[in-house]
């Protein structure tokens, strides 16, 4: 009896991974133009006290999305936090941060082998 993977093709998986990018592509646009919204001087905003602020909410939202890229391309996941030193400073450098990164770590996903 076959399994579920034994009965994927190559062809069906690089579609399949194509279909998925493009629309994490769109995902990306809009993540974008939330954080491009984000004032400089109100990036420690908070809805309430216990709450993340816009700044930690918008790093959290970038890196978690290179991190699962990543950890797919590496055949395993790793939550380590980034060091401080590389976590852009401004908003402007967390667009950008945001972009490059997703370049690189979907440029990753698509030289993946499709079997």
């Amino acid at each position: 009896m076959a399994t579920a993977e034994q009965s994927v093709t190559r062809e069906f998986a690089t579609a399949y991974r194509e279909m998925v990018l493009r629309g994490l592509a769109g995902e990306v646009k809009r993540t974008k133009r939330v954080i491009s919204a984000i004032p400089e001087g109100r990036r420690d905003y908070r809805p309430d006290p216990n709450a993340r602020s816009a700044w930690e909410l918008a790093w959290h939202l970038v890196n978690t999305d290179i991190q699962f890229l990543d950890g797919i391309a590496d055949g395993k996941f790793s939550m380590q936090g980034r060091p401080e030193n590389e976590k852009p400073k401004t908003v402007a450098e967390l667009l950008d941060w945001y972009e490059h990164h997703m370049a690189r770590a979907t440029a990753r996903i698509r030289w993946m082998n499709p079997a």
